[in-house]
């Protein structure tokens, strides 16, 4: 299972959100983070290393938007 962020309840949310709910994932290739894209085409950046605590609940809040 790859490993997306290094907070374990913003990984478990992108798992989640890849499997069930048909999204993907563009991989960082030249970016510092990865970019999770909605079926409907927005793009959210999946933080690395949150150093917020409150980054889980800003995480969903984006991707609720």
């Amino acid at each position: 299972m790859k490993k997306y962020s290094s907070d374990k309840d913003i990984n478990k949310l992108v798992i989640v959100l890849l499997k069930n709910y048909g999204w993907k994932v563009k991989d960082k290739s030249r970016r510092k983070h990865s970019i999770l894209i909605s079926p409907l085409g927005h793009k959210q950046a999946i933080p690395c290393t949150p150093s917020d605590h409150r980054a889980f609940v800003k995480f969903k809040c984006d991707i609720k938007e």
